[in-house]
């Protein structure tokens, strides 16, 4: 697969290469929805937890800032979350290839841990008025994605790209 691309991001064709469609063709929206989208729900799920935390330290307490705004961004977070979700697993039913390659490619399979990180950020920027804790298991739950890729990426890392410990 990766000797037919070129670039930096290896996602440019080779001229020796064919296209599926024709290059005046726009392709389906699953196939051009990446799984860095995720990174838009990282962006959102950052500024809730800001805001919470400058609504809620003493230190910026003169600033006088609701727990609204936390509430709103939290809000449009989960919002994001779940339709983000929603379109990469159509696309995982649909187009599994291309996920597949997306999660073989040696750049983009590091936004795989993009929804994870989204779902730890959601769960530290909840607002105090919808849960006053949070479960300690969790973070464990969460954890358990994060600890499977990891020992697959580092585990590729290590041997040098053989894919050895991630097969």
């Amino acid at each position: 697969y990766f000797a037919a691309l070129e670039g930096p991001e290896l996602d440019t064709l080779r001229p020796s290469e064919e296209l599926m469609l024709p290059e005046d063709r726009k392709w389906p929206f699953l196939l051009r929805f990446q799984i860095s989208s995720f990174g838009i729900c990282l962006g959102v799920s950052s500024q809730a937890i800001l805001w919470k935390t400058l609504a809620t330290s003493l230190s910026t307490s003169f600033l006088r800032i609701s727990l609204l705004v936390n509430l709103v961004l939290w809000s449009i977070s989960v919002a994001l979350v779940v339709v983000i979700t929603l379109i990469y697993a159509l696309k995982l039913i649909l187009y599994f290839e291309a996920v597949r390659r997306e999660y073989y490619h040696p750049i983009r399979v590091n936004f795989f841990f993009a929804p994870f990180i989204a779902l730890l950020f959601l769960a530290l920027g909840v607002p105090p008025s919808i849960a006053k804790t949070l479960p300690q298991a969790l973070w464990y739950v969460l954890m358990i994605p994060f600890l499977c890729l990891e020992l697959k990426i580092y585990g590729q890392w290590m041997s040098g790209g053989q894919r050895r410990l991630s097969k």
